[in-house]
């Protein structure tokens, strides 16, 4: 009885301890992937460095536009 006891509790224990993990990772994941794409926004400063990750607008002159609304317009 008191055996049964000890290995429900390592159970219980052993679960909290993989759920309390899982999340940590989620989180650290997370905040990875949010500084990566802010840091790729940023280097955006010009029509050529915009044109290489987003497509550009059939519009004379041609434009480009990121996801955050910036807009580049490309100089002849």
């Amino acid at each position: 009885m008191v055996e049964a006891k000890v290995k429900k509790r390592f159970l219980w224990t052993g679960g909290i301890i993989l759920v309390v993990t899982l999340v940590i990772i989620a989180v650290v994941y997370g905040i990875t992937i949010k500084a990566d794409t802010k840091s790729t926004k940023d280097k955006i400063t010009n029509f050529e460095t915009c044109a290489q990750k987003y497509p550009i607008l059939q519009t004379y002159p041609e434009m480009c536009k990121t996801p955050d609304g910036k807009s580049f317009t490309k100089q002849y």
